[in-house]
């Protein structure tokens, strides 16, 4: 590349180019990287959309090299994760599968009501902890905290901790690997893989053979700078099959920067019909995985297994299996339990659950109020096919595997089309018209492993008292798990309606730490800062205008 010297005009674009991309000297450009290395921001390059116009405001740009440094102004989204092992429970009351449920090898879980299914956990398990409450950064670059191996090793977490950011936003993860409390004869290492999320480079992408993992007592950072909103899931890779299988995978999602009441960045601005939009008033998280217990029985009492025999005896959504998952949060829901054994349990509807559950702390109970539209965010980290039924609601299918299916997405090809001109070889800069509308209006969701889907449920019917509506899977077996008669251990879930103004509203704390904390801002496409919220005199609603109703994704009132 050719230098332009200091104080001459930039060169013309080359033939064809378009928006506001021109050449730009080796020396600006390096220049302007070294300084957004300093500063802790990120370089933005101009890039035409199917116009040439990357903006409107990139339209006006000035002539001249076309580098934007947004410095120090990105917004960051941290997170600190631990891989260890530990205990669970499922459901009390479900049949026994001897030798391998409940385990023999099961620790007492803090109760002591004498009736050994509440008082003692069933069922070994690997699992990743949110430990960000620890501070660990403050240990040795590389090392693992001490702080992490006192007060969580061997206290596992099934499903993995939600993690969510949003377009625009900086988002970084630590893991550390803190070994394994019942098997210190594995020395398996850990990695965080973000299943179907684009990653620019594949040393985040946490696939050992084309990156890094974590040994036990190191560490490792993740950087990702998130572009496409959507659901999307993680997962241990190494030795997938039984990592995975063991509970080391969990749900991620992005939200668009349209803003955090918005399932997809869509084209229109109407704000008045979610149903066009994508906006919702609450969201929830549903992630999707099966308790094959003869291999979970095989890793606690050194026991080779077959995974090829897998079959699902409980049935799981967010870790836990009916009729625990209606039970409400246990721990500090969304970082997790704090893993302290010895720290007060927190307040549920039963004292008892709260101690058993403590390490499964996601509710998967979904609540709403009359009139209002309620996203569920489902993804499946399983090795079964599940068909979920809601009956009785209006559910609409928006979002397929983190791409938006509505009217006015993107053309298949967005910048160029073939055969134009009589030529079927030449490529023609003609923008694709945008896709038709392909959501489907149904009482019935189908994911195979690997999948998610965005669910717009909404309105909610009017009701003068709590109503119930049952979510479960219609396969039978599936339904009822290991008991084919009670239910006790199977795939399903309820959506509560409430009363319009049946439920309490976020706390004046729950909203300042909500609109100050970091989730108040992302940046656009320009590197401009977005505010993701409007306040005034005290009132806050979201930048859209529309109430706030739940303070953060999966908060029950």
């Amino acid at each position: 590349m050719s230098e332009t010297p200091p104080g001459a005009p930039s060169p013309a674009p080359h033939p064809g180019q378009t928006g506001w991309i021109r050449a730009v000297s080796r020396r600006a450009l390096i220049r302007s990287m070294v300084a957004a290395s300093a500063a802790g921001g990120v370089l933005l390059l101009g890039r035409p959309g199917p116009s040439g116009a990357r903006s409107s405001a990139a339209s006006a740009a000035p002539a001249g090299p076309t580098v934007k440094l947004a410095a120090a102004a990105v917004p960051v989204k941290a997170y600190t994760l631990a891989g260890t092992d530990g205990w669970v429970s499922m459901p009390v009351g479900a049949n026994a599968m001897p030798p391998y449920f409940p385990d023999s090898f099961a620790p007492p879980n803090g109760n002591s009501t004498g009736d050994k299914r509440k008082d003692l956990f069933t069922t070994y398990a690997f699992g990743f902890r949110n430990v960000s409450q620890y501070n660990p950064p403050t240990a040795p670059v590389g090392a693992t905290s001490q702080l992490l191996v006192d007060n969580v090793k061997n206290h596992v977490q099934i499903s993995a901790p939600l993690i969510y950011a949003q377009a625009g936003q900086d988002l970084r993860l630590t893991l550390f690997n803190l070994g394994m409390g019942n098997r210190p004869d594995l020395f398996d290492s850990h990695t965080i893989h973000f299943h179907g999320f684009a990653n620019q480079i594949a040393y985040f992408d946490g696939v050992p053979d084309a990156s890094l993992s974590v040994p036990p007592g190191q560490s490792l950072h993740y950087r990702y700078l998130p572009v496409d909103a959507g659901t999307y899931m993680y997962h241990c890779h190494v030795e997938d099959v039984e990592h995975v299988q063991m509970g080391m995978n969990g749900m991620v999602f992005i939200a668009p920067r349209k803003g955090v009441n918005y399932a997809y960045d869509t084209p229109t601005t109407a704000a008045t019909d979610p149903a066009v939009t994508t906006r919702f008033d609450r969201q929830f998280s549903i992630h999707l995985s099966e308790i094959f217990p003869q291999g979970h029985y095989g890793d606690a009492h050194i026991q080779d297994t077959d995974w090829t025999d897998f079959t699902g005896y409980f049935r799981l959504m967010n870790g836990r299996a009916w009729p625990d998952t209606v039970k409400p949060h246990a721990g500090d829901y969304p970082t997790g339990a704090p893993g302290d054994p010895d720290a007060a349990v927190p307040t549920t509807t039963d004292p008892v659950d709260g101690k058993r559950l403590r390490f499964q702390p996601l509710s998967s109970l979904i609540q709403g109020e009359s009139g209002e539209y309620v996203l569920v965010r489902v993804s499946h980290l399983g090795y079964e096919q599940h068909s979920l039924v809601l009956e009785g609601l209006p559910m609409t299918v928006i979002g397929q595997d983190a791409k938006f299916l509505g009217a006015g997405r993107a053309g298949y090809y967005g910048d160029y089309q073939y055969g134009k001109n009589g030529d079927p070889l030449a490529a023609q800069r003609v923008p694709d018209p945008p896709r038709g509308n392909a959501e489907t209006l149904t009482n019935r969701v189908d994911l195979g492993p690997g999948e998610s889907r965005d669910l717009l449920i909404g309105p909610l019917p009017s009701v003068s008292a709590v109503t119930v509506f049952p979510f479960y899977d219609r396969e039978f077996g599936y339904l009822n798990g290991g008991d084919n008669t009670s239910g006790y251990g199977g795939m399903r879930t309820e959506v509560h309606v409430h009363p319009k103004g049946g439920l309490t509203r976020p706390s004046a704390a729950e909203l300042a730490l909500l609109t100050k904390g970091a989730d108040s801002t992302t940046l656009d496409l320009g590197g401009n800062l977005l505010n993701n919220f409007a306040g005034a005199n005290g009132t806050w609603t979201y930048a859209d205008g529309n109430p706030i109703v739940q303070a953060f994704p999966g908060k029950l009132y």
